[in-house]
């Protein structure tokens, strides 16, 4: 089998290649690598087959593995999810191998599916499952740099709420807020965890009608980050006002939550696919204050993605439209260099014409200015990985 993406649905060893030809560009090209801040290094999986990937302050990369169902690479009657370890030189070695389920809804002991992963103020890594663990509804885990698993919260039944689930079940993202505790996101809420772990408490619901299946905020954040006025913004995978479960339809918004836990929309993408679909996160604030995101796909015939920015009140602005097979679509979230510009990978587009990438392409590599200006700084080639050990092994 062949990867078709820089970040495609493939094996777990072809996606680390992948990764691995995006650190080089980046380090070389923008001098971007670089130790994020607490309130900065949440790397949630946006819709479609994206990967996580962060620096920590001892310099190597970590980059968590599909959230697609990778059969165990020794197993196939088993499923697996990691966590990578990729040094500055490309070595890579397994830093977590959960514990493999026979379905991704199955108890084990420390989740299944990774969404998140950010390294918190005092170093430690801290991130989110959305399945199993003990409870079978995803956790949320702390790993020290020397590897040391432990659980801060996993989700199970629960007579005693509303959904007979705990609070926050098969959480979406994660981030370490500015006052030391972690908030996150699931399907139908945003939640706060204490740093100890010891509690979760509900910080906003996303309104529904269940009469006329409208959501008037949106649903199913994929993303959570705190702005520097400390507002939480969120990306939305349902517009708001239009009905969940119609295919076609459904583009998604930003969404901010004040400290003070007031939910607005500061933007609803149009429904004619215009402003692209379903924007992934987390969003990224730029130097001049704006929020800088993408969005995954738009409801057209070219099924283009976009890049977009949005101010904290609400101005929205297109800055990019990816064409389909030229630079290519469903891009992972921006991330901001220390020259001011952003950078991110897309799956697709790229080389359309090489024998491994023919007709959708392999993805690129790309550096995108505040105002839009799009430069691409590598063509994904794909083919198989050979320099990354077997995690089963």
């Amino acid at each position: 089998m062949v990867c078709k993406g820089a970040l495609a649905s493939c094996t777990v060893k072809q996606l680390l290649r992948s990764v691995l030809l995006f650190v080089v560009p980046m380090m070389a090209l923008s001098g971007v690598a670089q130790t994020q801040t607490a309130t900065s290094t949440t790397f949630s999986l946006p819709p479609g087959p994206v990967v996580s990937m962060l620096q920590a302050g001892d310099g190597n990369f970590y980059a968590l593995s599909m959230p697609s169902n990778e059969s165990c690479q020794n197993n196939d009657n088993l499923f697996c999810s990691y966590i990578y370890r990729i040094a500055p030189d490309g070595t890579t070695s397994v830093f977590h191998a959960f514990q493999p389920v026979t379905s991704p809804d199955t108890i084990n002991s420390d989740g299944f599916t990774p969404v998140a992963l950010i390294v918190g103020t005092d170093g430690n890594f801290y991130g989110a499952c959305k399945a199993s663990g003990p409870g079978g509804f995803g956790t949320i885990f702390k790993i020290t740099p020397a590897g040391e698993f432990s659980l801060l919260k996993s989700f199970g039944l629960n007579s005693g709420t509303i959904n007979g689930v705990d609070l926050g079940y098969e959480p979406n993202s994660l981030l370490q807020g500015a006052d030391g505790n972690f908030y996150f996101t699931n399907g139908i809420g945003v939640y706060e965890l204490t740093f100890d772990g010891g509690s979760v408490t509900t910080i906003s619901t996303f309104p529904f009608d269940g009469l006329t299946q409208t959501a008037s905020m949106g649903t199913n954040a994929s993303s959570i980050m705190q702005g520097i006025d400390g507002s939480f913004y969120l990306t939305m995978d349902t517009t708001p006002g239009i009905g969940v479960g119609h295919p076609g339809v459904n583009a998604g918004a930003i969404d901010q939550l004040t400290l003070n836990g007031q939910l607005s929309v500061l933007h609803s993408f149009a429904v004619d696919g215009s402003e692209g679909v379903s924007p992934g996160g987390p969003l990224v604030q730029g130097r001049d204050g704006f929020l800088y995101g993408v969005t995954q796909a738009a409801l057209t015939s070219t099924n283009v993605a976009t890049a977009f920015k949005v101010s904290t009140n609400g101005t929205f602005i297109l800055l990019h439209t990816f064409p389909a097979g030229v630079i290519g679509n469903r891009s992972s979230a921006l991330f901001l260099g220390s020259d001011g510009n952003f950078y991110g990978a897309t799956m697709w587009g790229g080389d359309t014409t090489s024998e491994l990438c023919a007709l959708i392409g392999c993805g690129t590599a790309y550096q995108m200015t505040p105002s839009g200006t799009l430069t691409t700084l590598h063509n994904f080639e794909g083919g198989l990985a050979t320099d990354i050990p077997d995690p089963d092994q």
